[in-house]
């Protein structure tokens, strides 16, 4: 047995399929499906139960994955000690998040991850919740206030302060109410529009999320509750008071654990924090 062929199971293992390991070795999927058919053929003992949803790891496998993870930390660090090898990240990355974050943080600043990592390429997509999982694409989340699953590992990335915004002329009393989409998306939206007795039949209109929130205040559709990155910077819309924000909410990124030392998605994790660290978005603490 030898690292190139432990590198084809360490991909399946990572990605959960043969697809979304030819994606990480920038192989076809049928390479990857015979040199880990030739390896079990070799042990004499399957690696892999294949099912409809991927690749399931044995108990050989398991026993296998801590040494050959070993050997590829040893086969990186002679890499960079002898600069033989290609490290430099490639491929796609696929970022789910509110569509806001995309339109005014991510999509300015994909120019410096291309400058920085030229073969590396960015699939953002705005939704609300997993609208699809590609185990081909290494994908991470960008959620509010969500705990990652037991198969995940997550980051909290900072504090974004929400406020009340009003339509630019009128007297708060009289808009009607407007949110974004309940359930556990808007949780602490909706816990605090329960506080100020506000109902969903006191609900006018919602949209996905706080940009389209933000374009029916403009409209003067109603009030609502949006960051106050945003709203801040929406000359048809104004804050409804000059205290401290009403929400604090809790920006999380989360992954697939098996994905935690891929270096596509370490540089792309590295790239997004970057650039909410620079945007001003997050809650500036005060002394």
């Amino acid at each position: 047995m030898e690292w190139d062929d432990l590198k084809y199971v360490l991909a399946t293992v990572r990605s959960g399929s043969f697809l979304g390991a030819a994606n990480m070795l920038r192989v076809t999927h049928t390479t990857v499906g015979r040199r880990i058919s030739a390896l079990e053929k070799e042990l004499g003992q399957d690696l892999f139960k294949r099912t409809r949803e991927g690749c399931v790891p044995t108990e050989l496998c398991q026993s296998i994955i801590p040494a050959a993870a070993i050997m590829e930390e040893q086969i990186r660090r002679i890499a960079v000690t002898s600069d033989q090898f290609v490290t430099e990240p490639s491929g796609l990355v696929r970022i789910h998040t509110a569509g806001w974050i995309i339109e005014n943080i991510l999509a300015p600043k994909v120019i410096s991850l291309n400058v920085a990592h030229p073969a590396l390429r960015v699939s953002l997509v705005a939704d609300v919740v997993e609208a699809f999982n590609d185990p081909s694409v290494p994908t991470m989340h960008l959620r509010f206030d969500v705990m990652s699953k037991r198969s995940e590992t997550d980051q909290e990335l900072g504090r974004i302060p929400f406020s009340l915004y009003l339509p630019e002329v009128g007297d708060s009393d009289s808009f009607a109410w407007v949110s974004n989409h309940g359930g556990n998306i808007a949780l602490k939206t909706l816990e605090w529009l329960g506080s100020r007795s506000v109902s969903e039949e006191d609900i006018l209109a919602t949209a996905s999320d706080a940009a389209g929130v933000c374009a029916m205040i403009r409209a003067g559709v109603g009030k609502g509750l949006i960051p106050d990155y945003i709203g801040q910077k929406d000359p048809g819309v104004r804050r409804a008071h000059g205290g401290p924000p009403d929400v604090v909410r809790h920006l999380r990124m989360i992954h697939d654990r098996r994905l935690s030392d891929v270096p596509e998605l370490l540089a792309v994790k590295t790239w997004v924090t970057q650039a909410l660290n620079e945007s001003g978005v997050f809650l500036q603490e005060t002394t």
